[in-house]
């Protein structure tokens, strides 16, 4: 008979004891840790679940942005690893239980599909281990980048191990099972098993390399159970548990409110990782290692020392390194700005969600740097020197120029606009911004939308001395108290105007008006320009020349818009109505490359040692032909002029109004 003796059923219990044991003990000691964080997890409902199942278990539909070959071979190793939980289950209650079968219309679907993908998941451990062998033999991360000493050693040697296992585990199945089929033949459709077990001859000795493999299976199983929270591709688990636990927000890396008049609060922002959120901490073990993160990350292709992904897996080998000492309360972690990250990095990140948007478990590094940022500058007022002209402008004349609000309107002088207190019921209050007002080049975009509007004979008005900064560079510098002193002033006249609807050009005056003025009582229907622009044209209201000659043109996806919005669609849909070839770049729409304004690091002098992320995103919008560069946002036609005018090239750089000011029939 095939199966297992008495005393070794006996010492396979034990083996099985010590196992649960030891991965139940290390599962208990990982989701303490987790929870030490401060608790943010959401609640895990039938409909999150469905979504997670079909989305990001089954389908993989976040990691096919990139890396097709990769990700083809990565759903082979996935799928097998859900077989492989229902089938390592049947094996060890079939050596138990020799007698023991699963019902026949399950096992004509179960059998067939453990041994196909058998074959699949030894195909993709070949396929990863040649990549890593000749293609990615170490880390892919820059010197500069702080990094835990021995990490790439550390992971090399985890996915040594992790592959060793994995193709023991499923080769010896495989030779286990197709050595049973000899004395015990199977009606079922096993392509790799019964290939393989017409291969034996019927002798003794196939019963001792059955058991010889079985136990080279079990074993492997029992090393790989207790190893694997330790292991980077603990991600198998810890990814849809993830997404699973994620909270829903409006839109990527959500800021929440500090409520400064809660004298009970001490802490503000976090520099350790128990003061960060519970699932910044779950994002660590879910962490892939992939670096897709870092590939999209503009600082760090302009040379800076910023790496999301150093970030994350430095934080994932410091858990490593104190696991069962992180989960009690006792123990204080060190300071990330010591391990994880250095605090130049933390200042350079533009927070543009790229690596937000690219990842394929939903892990959120920008989150944190927000919130060591907060913590740097609220509870060691420690940031950038150049910071400190931004946040005395914005405490002083509530702008990053430092121009009295009673300029707020000179641009416009001579022009026809009205402000509330002359026209105070408007169908449209026009939010022109701090750029729009002050800036030279955001003043020429301002004139256009307002002849614009005149010519479309809109009832609008502006708040013009009123008008404060909305204080999105007070936040993403980390400054929130200043932040939280903008937004309550704008939000309280704002209240008291009670606009139908909210308009601006400015992608992160939007983004923050609607977007996070509702936590401090402002709830509005705010729009982009581009979005009144395509009503207009679509009521007739504004008309397009129809002799216009076809021109070729490079469109900027604002990040605050096309990414964190998903705005692109009304973007590209104006540009539609005029008559041009719109030249696509290998970034757009939501994974738009950045400037390099954002997070407050157009106030900021860069210090990278490479090309700047204003003339890197220069570079690849006129890579093609193009006459002129379309932008949605002051901040990019700020970042991409400068950049032309190093370049010394004859490219046009607009705002969109000043594009459509052109093409429109106007009478004079």
């Amino acid at each position: 008979m095939i199966e297992f003796s008495t005393f070794e059923k006996s010492f396979l219990f034990i083996l099985l004891g010590l196992t649960l044991y030891s991965g139940i003990r290390s599962y208990k000691i990982l989701f303490a840790t987790i929870k030490r964080g401060r608790n943010n997890l959401s609640k895990i409902t039938v409909h999150r679940t469905w979504k997670v199942l079909t989305e990001k278990i089954i389908l993989l539909l976040p990691t096919w942005k990139t890396r097709f070959w990769s990700n083809l071979f990565h759903i082979m190793i996935v799928w097998g690893f859900l077989i492989f939980l229902i089938i390592n289950i049947y094996d060890l209650l079939n050596r138990f239980f020799p007698t023991f079968t699963i019902p026949s219309p399950f096992a004509k679907i179960l059998f067939p599909l453990t041994d196909i993908f058998s074959g699949l998941i030894i195909a993709g451990v070949f396929y990863f281990s040649l990549r890593r062998l000749f293609f990615h033999k170490d880390l892919m991360i820059r010197g500069n980048v702080k990094l835990i000493p021995d990490i790439r050693k550390k992971i090399n040697q985890d996915s040594a191990i992790v592959i060793a296992l994995i193709f023991i585990h499923v080769t010896s199945r495989i030779l286990a099972e197709s050595l049973k089929a000899v004395y015990i033949p199977n009606n079922l459709w096993l392509p790799i098993t019964n290939t393989i077990s017409s291969i034996w001859i019927p002798t003794p000795f196939v019963i001792f390399f059955w058991k010889v493999f079985s136990w080279s299976t079990l074993i492997s199983l029992f090393l790989f159970i207790p190893y694997f929270p330790y292991s980077k591709h603990f991600h198998l688990m810890l990814a849809p548990i993830n997404y699973l636990l994620k909270q829903d927000t409006k839109t990527l890396s959500a800021i929440q409110r500090i409520d400064f008049e809660d004298e009970t609060q001490e802490l503000f922002g976090a520099v350790r990782l128990e003061e960060l959120e519970s699932s910044s901490i779950l994002d660590s073990y879910a962490c892939i290692m992939c670096c897709r993160c870092q590939n999209v990350c503009p600082p760090y292709n302009s040379g800076s020392e910023l790496s999301p992904a150093a970030f994350e897996i430095n934080k994932r080998y410091y858990l490593n390194q104190n696991f069962g000492r992180m989960n009690s309360s006792s123990f204080e972690s060190l300071p990330l700005t010591e391990f994880a990250i250095t605090e130049k990095a933390v200042w350079d990140c533009t927070t543009c969600g790229a690596c937000v948007n690219v990842c394929p478990v939903g892990i959120d590094p920008l989150s944190d740097i927000l919130q060591i940022r907060r913590h740097l500058v609220l509870m060691q007022d420690r940031y950038p020197k150049s910071f400190q002209v931004l946040f005395k402008n914005l405490e002083r004349y509530a702008n990053p120029w430092g121009i009295h609000n009673i300029h707020r309107l000179d641009w416009a002088a001579g022009h026809q606009i009205r402000t509330v207190e002359q026209n105070p019921d408007p169908d449209i209050l026009w939010w022109v911004g701090c750029a729009g007002a002050y800036d030279s080049l955001a003043q020429k975009s301002s004139l256009a939308f307002l002849n614009l509007l005149n010519h479309a004979e809109i009832n609008f008005s502006v708040l013009g001395q009123l008008e404060n900064c909305t204080g999105d560079s007070a936040r993403r510098a980390g400054k929130e108290d200043l932040f939280y002193q903008l937004a309550t002033a704008n939000v309280e006249i704002l209240n008291e105007i009670n606009p139908k609807r909210i308009v601006t050009s400015c992608a992160h005056c939007y983004h923050v008006l609607k977007n996070e003025y509702s936590d401090f009582g402002g709830n509005y229907d705010v729009i982009h320009s581009s979005e009144l622009l395509l009503e207009l044209l679509d009521k007739n209201k504004l008309v397009m020349r129809k002799n216009f000659n076809s021109e070729r043109i490079s469109f900027q996806d604002p990040c605050y818009l096309s990414r964190f919005n998903y705005k692109s669609d009304s973007l590209y849909s104006v540009l539609e109505k005029s008559n041009c070839e719109i030249s696509t770049s290998p970034f757009n729409h939501s994974a738009t490359w950045c400037c390099g304004a954002g997070g407050s690091q157009i106030w900021k002098e860069p210090e990278y040692s490479e090309k700047s992320i204003n003339d890197i995103r220069f570079e690849q919008l006129t890579s093609v032909s193009t006459k002129k560069l379309i932008t949605a946002c002051p901040f990019c036609k700020s970042m991409l002029s400068d950049a032309n005018q190093k370049a010394e090239m004859s490219v046009v750089v607009q705002d969109l109004s000043e594009y459509f000011i052109e093409n429109i029939i106007m009478e004079n």
